[in-house]
């Protein structure tokens, strides 16, 4: 039933008609009420918000997975240490089962510990990074252990207890708010209404985006080898080649695009989203070529996969959201930065 629903609820999502949505819909007025009463609670004051003493910066989305958030994470944090800010990232950890919380994340960390999106950004970004179900407290740590000046907090738009500076949204170009329903009759966390209305909503695809005034594209930029991440091929490498293709991430059908737009003949598995990788899970009767996303590698590293590979991608805002950036940034902190 777990593959079932991982293969077939974003299909599920975008159709109100369908009969598995109509089935869920009374469970979607539940969740919607209590999502309500929960942001009246806080904004009421009833339930306490806490702040620190730095911005925070929250990059999320309103809808289940697979928008594109992490990139524009490790673009955000590379933008900003490039003018001069002394970076922090909070994240929740999701996946991970340390026995406390927070967790100062190393390079040494594994997933099943921290989980898989902590230990990607900690080996993409040299900023120190912090996970908790608590992120006050990851914010703490790293303003208490390390000259930090700026929090961007991974996911957590609804985790409504740190008070945040500043939002930006990330919403799938093509798949935008699906139906239209809240969980789990649709793929929404929180209703578009409900967003701060300073908010960024940048949305992310690989075409068509121009229609949007903030948007970013995704840019493929090379294959490296699950086991040994220095060893790498170019882009073109797999052309008009025959492969298996896996991922376990929100929406998998980004990176099958992505391998079909590289003219790459894909035979492809979907596994839920942060599916904890087994080695069987990639035994195929064949010799041909295994490609993942970055995600999913960090999962599979242990594993001896001597023709696997991960898809490097980079995440490409457009200059007016670049612009609006940093006008957010100047009303939020008299900190000064180059352009």
């Amino acid at each position: 039933m777990r593959d079932y629903l991982a293969t077939h609820l974003p299909q599920i999502w975008q159709d109100k008609t369908h009969p598995v949505s109509k089935l869920l819909f009374p469970l979607s007025l539940i969740y919607g009420l209590a999502i309500s009463i929960r942001q009246k609670l806080y904004s009421t004051g009833i339930f306490k918000r806490s702040s620190v003493s730095v911005p925070v910066i929250v990059v999320g989305n309103i809808t289940v997975g697979g928008t594109g958030k992490t990139p524009l994470v490790i673009w955000l944090a590379n933008y900003l240490q490039q003018r001069n800010w002394n970076v922090g990232i909070i994240s929740r950890g999701y996946g991970g089962s340390s026995p406390q919380w927070p967790v100062d994340v190393t390079l040494l960390e594994k997933p099943e510990i921290v989980g898989d999106e902590a230990v990607l950004l900690r080996h993409k970004l040299d900023q120190p990074l912090a996970v908790s179900p608590n992120r006050l407290d990851s914010a703490q740590l790293l303003i208490d252990k390390y000259n930090i000046d700026i929090i961007i907090s991974d996911d957590g738009l609804q985790h409504l207890a740190l008070k945040r500076d500043l939002e930006i949204i990330v919403i799938d170009a093509d798949r935008k708010f699906g139906n239209g329903r809240l969980l789990p009759s649709g793929p929404l966390r929180q209703t578009s209404e409900s967003t701060s209305q300073d908010a960024i909503k940048i949305y992310s695809g690989n075409k068509n985006l121009d229609q949007f005034e903030f948007n970013m594209q995704f840019k493929p930029t090379r294959f490296c080898k699950v086991n040994a991440a220095d060893q790498s091929q170019q882009i073109d490498y797999f052309e008009n080649m025959d492969v298996n293709a896996v991922a376990g991430i929100g929406n998998p059908e980004k990176f099958f695009n992505t391998l079909k737009s590289l003219n790459i003949k894909a035979n492809t598995k979907v596994f839920p989203d942060h599916h904890v990788f087994q080695s069987g899970d990639l035994i195929f009767n064949d010799n041909k070529p295994i490609l993942m996303t970055e995600k999913d590698a960090v999962k599979c590293r242990e594993f001896t996969l001597p023709n696997a590979w991960y898809l490097e991608i980079e995440a490409q805002p457009n200059q007016t959201f670049i612009n609006k950036l940093q006008r957010s940034l100047a009303e939020i902190t008299d900190h000064e930065t180059s352009a």
